[in-house]
C-alpha cells in the first residue's frame, strides 16, 4: 500500500509538472512549427505502420493499446527531433507509466500529429492540384 501511495504521488507530481509546462510547450511548438514540421514528417515517415497509426489517431485508447510503440518508437522520435516537452514527457512516462501520463500523451501526440497531418494533407493537396489540367479562362 505504501508503494502504491508513493507511485500515486509521483504520478500526481509528474502530471502537475506537465500541467504547468504545457502552455509554454504549446507556445514553443507554435513558434517552431515551420522548423519542426519537416523534421516531424521525416520522423513519421521512418516509423513503422503501427506507430504511424497511433500518430494518425492519438486517442487515449490507442495509446493504452500500444505502450511499446509509445515508449519504443514515438517518444524517442519526438525527443530526437527536439520537440519541446518530449524529453520531459518521456522521462515521466518511464517513471510513472503510460496510464498515469495518458492525458499529457494525448495532448503531446495531438499537437505533434497535427503538424505531420498538415504536412501530409498539404503534400497530397499540392499533388492533386499539380495533376489537374489548367482551367480555361
Amino acid at each position: 500500500a505504501k508503494a502504491q501511495a508513493v507511485s500515486g504521488q509521483a504520478a500526481d507530481k509528474a502530471r502537475g509538472e506537465w500541467a504547468k509546462a504545457e502552455p509554454g510547450i504549446r507556445e514553443e511548438l507554435a513558434k517552431r512549427k515551420e522548423e519542426l514540421a519537416p523534421k516531424l514528417q521525416a520522423a513519421f515517415n521512418s516509423l513503422d505502420s503501427a506507430a504511424q497509426d497511433v500518430l494518425r489517431s492519438p486517442t487515449a485508447q490507442m495509446i493504452k493499446d500500444n505502450p511499446q510503440v509509445i515508449t519504443g518508437a514515438i517518444l524517442p522520435a519526438l525527443v530526437m527531433v527536439g520537440v519541446p516537452g518530449a524529453s520531459m514527457l518521456s522521462k515521466a512516462v518511464s517513471l510513472v507509466g503510460i496510464v498515469n501520463m495518458l492525458a499529457p500523451l494525448v495532448s503531446m501526440l495531438g499537437m505533434t500529429s497535427a503538424m505531420v497531418n498538415d504536412q501530409d494533407r498539404m503534400s497530397s493537396a499540392r499533388a492533386t492540384c499539380a495533376s489537374m489540367p489548367p482551367t480555361q479562362p
